[in-house]
């Protein structure tokens, strides 16, 4: 249910988001409604750095589900922990096409249910997709939630 309410609140406001281009913004367990948008090029370079705690090498792919024979949109992307805190989080990400349109949402959770400080990992989503929607992504919006290191003063 709360996914689902971030995603009405991702098309309700989103006029209201942040964009790459104009200055990147990470969410925080203070701004759990906090999104970031760019386009699916930026995507691909962009780096989260929160008190060391990174996200970054976002990938998106096209790939075909063995079992149903359907494609999926995966959306990967690594994770290391340089802070002396665990954290724990979830990554949401909103693919939009050139009339900022969804065409397809997600979200991708860390392998590991806790990240212990010092440890590098990566985190995945899959979502069901009609063949060739990622050719039409022209916008990726991505909101980071979680217990994310404390800033030092």
């Amino acid at each position: 249910m709360k996914r689902a309410l971030f995603f009405l609140f991702v098309i309700a406001w989103y006029p209201n988001v942040a964009f790459a281009s104009d200055h990147a913004v990470a969410a925080t367990q203070n701004t759990p409604a906090a999104a970031i948008c760019m386009s699916l090029a930026d995507f691909q370079k962009f780096s989260i750095d929160e008190a060391g705690f990174i996200l970054n090498n976002f990938s998106a792919r096209e790939v075909k589900d063995i079992q149903s024979d359907m494609m999926q949109l995966e959306t990967s992307y690594s994770i290391a922990n340089r802070s002396n805190q665990p954290v724990r989080l979830s990554v949401d990400f909103v693919y939009l096409d050139e009339k900022n349109s969804i065409v397809a949402a997600l979200s991708g959770i860390a392998e590991e249910w806790r990240i212990d400080p010092a440890i590098t990992t990566k985190g995945k989503g899959k979502t069901f997709i009609a063949a060739g929607t990622l050719e039409e992504v022209k916008t990726v919006c991505l909101r980071a939630f979680g217990t994310f290191p404390e800033k030092s003063p």
